[in-house]
């Protein structure tokens, strides 16, 4: 047995929809808020409607597009028929089954009770929008044949937006006639209907503070300078009511400078990465922010200086004693040269929009380097006999290349009797194979020996679930497939897992089963050659 929720003008005796809200105000947000809010968002305030249809209000629905209006409206038409020739009478009843209509601000299964077959086109208004899936809508009647009692009713759904449901008509209270329904004009869902950086959204509801006048809302998740028009309504037993246009209209979010530079190893939020190059030189690797303020990523800007204030360059300009500006948009990297070995730098990067403007600083990871290499060879060395059992070396200090050297390493072996006499050195090399045709991408890794590496951070886990948080971004230690100690508990980085920034945690994914590894577009071997 089937069941259905019933409504009709007969029911909610003295009971209306709601009237729009009053006084609906759309603004952009103030000077105060960050960059990110301000490009993003608008504020909506509104107060109660002047009549509230005879029940207290319930919530808001919050609505907004970039078209110059909200889509086309739905229009049908129901029409009757004389079956026999004869007067048409009885009545019926409207089914409204909306609970797979994403774009209806009411999911539900509806039915009106009794309806004449000649009913007023004020009351099937009522009788329709008694119904809680149905917001406002206006019927016209029409006289098709006087005699037989034929008629035509044509409805305009005002509420709801995009092709909507049919309706579904019950005939069998009516006596030599039927009803039909024809689609005149179907919906259209506006352009970016309810939408934001992850798609088209389900309109938000305000269902909170309804007491304290204005009732506020946040639209968040839209593009910078865009123009949006936004809709409000008022809902209560009955259902929605009218929708109420804001004052101004139109908004735009204004463009804003962009975030900080990320890290260049995944996408989303992160932080450049700094590494040692060489006795001169080190390298900063970053990747696009993640917010672009509304415009294309234009160039960056990397500066350097010996304290982390940035503000040592000779002549008390308060600037730092170097930066370099790069072209381009994307993820990159930057070596900056001509530094003093065993000196530490700190190292910053800036994204620049083509709105005109640097956005927020991404100091690197870590903040800090040295350049630095291998120390040089000891110099005159020199071998002297202290028994027959023994003997001793002597060497001048080698430079330590801005690294402090702590120990030598002191090799002995004897002279072989054929040749070569003093061994062979073995050559590696890491060869690719592209699998795609392509010139491939990707990053890979290499280790040599047993890797035992103590990882940055904490981590926490949640029960029943196969994700490990850190509180510190480990995409530059670890890669797919990677095994991973947690306490006594070895597992694998899961080679299609969540690797994205989620509120204060960094998230990875984890499999027990090693995986292999690979660049996008081919794979990496190791070969021995000699």
């Amino acid at each position: 047995m089937t069941l259905f929720l019933f409504s009709s003008f007969f029911t909610h005796t003295g009971l209306t929809h709601p009237i729009g809200p009053t006084n609906v105000k759309l603004s952009l947000l103030g000077v105060e808020e960050n960059h990110r809010e301000k490009g993003t968002c608008l504020d909506v305030e509104m107060y109660p409607p002047v009549s509230n249809g005879g029940d207290t209000i319930q919530k808001y629905r919050v609505e907004w597009t970039t078209d110059s209006d909200f889509g086309t409206q739905g229009v049908r038409t129901l029409h009757t028929t004389s079956t026999a020739g004869n007067p048409v009478s009885g009545y019926f009843r409207l089914t409204y089954d909306t609970r797979l209509c994403t774009t209806c601000q009411v999911q539900s299964l509806q039915q009106t009770e009794r309806i004449p077959h000649n009913v007023h086109e004020w009351d099937l208004r009522t009788a329709l929008q008694n119904m809680e899936n149905v917001a406002a809508a206006t019927v016209t009647k029409t006289a098709l044949n006087v005699p037989h009692n034929t008629y035509t009713w044509t409805i305009t759904f005002h509420g709801d937006v995009g092709p909507l449901p049919l309706l579904t008509i019950d005939n069998t209270e009516m006596v030599d006639g039927t009803f039909t329904e024809t689609i005149v004009t179907p919906g259209t869902v506006p352009t970016d209907y309810c939408g934001s950086y992850g798609g088209d959204t389900k309109c938000p509801e305000v269902i909170d503070s309804l007491d304290v006048s204005p009732v506020r809302h946040r639209i968040t998740g839209l593009v910078p300078g865009t123009e949006y028009r936004v809709r409000v309504s008022a809902a209560n037993v009955l259902g929605y009511g009218p929708t109420r246009v804001t004052t101004p209209p139109i908004a735009t979010p204004p463009k804003q400078p962009p975030s900080a530079p990320t890290n260049p190893f995944h996408y989303g939020p992160g932080i450049p990465v700094l590494k040692v190059d060489g006795p001169n030189s080190l390298v900063v690797r970053y990747g696009p922010p993640d917010f672009d303020g509304g415009d294309p990523i234009l160039k960056y800007k990397i500066e350097w200086d010996t304290s982390i204030t940035f503000d040592s360059a000779i002549g008390g300009t308060k600037l730092p004693i170097g930066y370099q500006v790069v072209l381009g948009g994307m993820k990159s990297e930057l070596i900056i040269t001509g530094l003093h070995t065993g000196t530490r730098y700190y190292v910053r990067v800036f994204a620049y929009n083509t709105a005109g403007r640097y956005g927020n600083v991404a100091l690197t990871s870590p903040t800090s380097e040295v350049p630095r290499s291998h120390p040089g060879l000891p110099t005159q060395v020199s071998l002297e006999i202290v028994s027959s059992t023994s003997i001793r070396t002597s060497f001048s200090p080698s430079i330590s290349q801005g690294s402090p050297i702590t120990k030598y390493h002191v090799h002995t072996y004897t002279r072989s009797p054929v040749y070569p006499h003093f061994g062979v050195e073995e050559v590696q090399r890491i060869q690719m194979t592209n699998h795609n045709f392509d010139s491939g991408n990707g990053t890979f890794t290499l280790s040599f020996g047993e890797l035992n590496k103590p990882l940055p951070g904490n981590v926490s886990v949640q029960q029943d679930k196969a994700e490990i948080g850190t509180t510190v971004d480990l995409t530059e230690h670890i890669a797919r497939g990677d095994p991973i100690r947690v306490g006594t508990y070895t597992y694998n980085v899961h080679e299609n897992g969540v690797d994205r920034l989620e509120t204060a945690n960094y998230l990875f994914t984890v499999a027990t089963a090693r995986a292999t590894t690979g660049s996008a577009a081919g794979t990496f071997n190791e070969k021995t050659l000699r």
